[in-house]
């Protein structure tokens, strides 16, 4: 035994040896690159538990509040199967989806962009006038919403429409008993946002931290509200605002209802491109996706989009925009 470990450490300084290990200049230089890593570390995982306390407490929130409001207006029956399945997958979804925002946004801020527009509060929230600061906090992250909706609006329709695309949305669409807890999607989905929406909006608008926060947060409590199983009606707010009702005609198994009502918060944008469909008061539709089932496990979350059957799908309004081949009408 001796011999051997005599054997393995000759062995091993000789393999110092030869790679250079030993040499000074060569500790100082790997020092030097583990001293970077670390620095370009610090800040990232800084970025993530920001995030994380702003996007964890909202997600909370909305489910909680979607979940009385299930129970206080409810829309069809549902078990507790599938609130259950998607408790560990959102753990994964965020867990990811937060490292790629913080690596976001720590490569955005290298890049030095300068965006066309600065939302910045401080000078209207530092004002004695206390109706002056309600209407800023009010009204001035609506014009990123807004930007931010119109982006997700298009964003939202070529992942209907492109085929890779729409392998990794499908997951969303595959929830069957849609509500405000298992609303999740796939974590590349936020890798997506990235170039498609979060870099466009970069280069559009900035805002300051407390607007930031203040949309993260609105931005994730809606994602939950938005697809509630409840029959809760907005009134006349429905044209603006939109309401379970509306977005569940997105994730309808009903033909008719294919291709309409694409985007997140404001259903304007449907109305203008001529995708919008208001529910009437007594139509509540299944949803889901009549050739792909949800997740039965966060393994089944993960690899879904990469199944090898996943190829011969098309998405439900591919139709509209290619003509399809014989193939496809088979």
């Amino acid at each position: 035994m001796n011999g051997l470990v005599a054997g393995l450490v000759l062995k091993h300084d000789n393999y110092v040896e030869r790679e250079g290990y030993s040499d000074p200049t060569h500790i100082k230089r790997y020092l030097a690159e583990a001293h970077s890593c670390l620095l370009l570390a610090v800040p990232i995982s800084g970025s993530m538990w920001s995030f994380f306390w702003y996007v964890f407490p909202a997600t909370l929130v909305g489910s909680l509040v979607g979940i009385l409001v299930e129970n206080l207006i409810p829309g069809e029956k549902q078990s507790w199967t599938s609130r259950l399945r998607a408790i560990p997958i959102w753990a994964i979804y965020i867990l990811i989806g937060l490292s790629i925002s913080a690596v976001m946004q720590y490569c955005l801020g290298l890049l030095h962009i300068h965006p066309l527009v600065l939302i910045d509060l401080r000078k209207t929230t530092e004002s004695k006038d206390v109706l002056t600061a309600i209407v800023a906090y009010a009204a001035l992250p609506c014009v990123g919403f807004l930007i931010y909706d119109f982006l997700y609006y298009w964003f939202h329709r070529i992942l209907h429409n492109i085929t890779v695309l729409w392998r990794v949305h499908s997951v969303h669409h595959s929830i069957e008993e849609l509500n405000a807890v298992n609303d999740y999607h796939h974590w590349l989905e936020d890798a997506l946002r990235i170039p498609l929406i979060l870099v466009p909006i970069s280069l559009l608008v900035r805002v300051d931290a407390t607007v930031l926060i203040i949309c993260i947060m609105i931005l994730r409590f809606m994602g939950q509200m938005t697809h509630a199983n409840s029959k809760l009606s907005y009134g006349f707010l429905r044209y603006v605002i939109a309401e379970p009702r509306f977005h569940r005609i997105h994730h309808s198994l009903e033909e008719r209802h294919f291709d309409k009502n694409f985007a997140f918060m404001f259903p304007m944008w449907d109305v203008i491109f001529g995708t919008a469909y208001f529910p009437a008061r007594d139509e509540y539709p299944k949803t889901g996706l009549a050739n792909q089932r949800e997740p039965r496990s966060v393994l089944s979350y993960v690899i879904t989009p990469f199944k090898k059957a996943g190829a011969e799908r098309r998405p439900p309004n591919w139709r509209n925009l290619i003509k399809p081949t014989t193939d496809d009408l088979e």
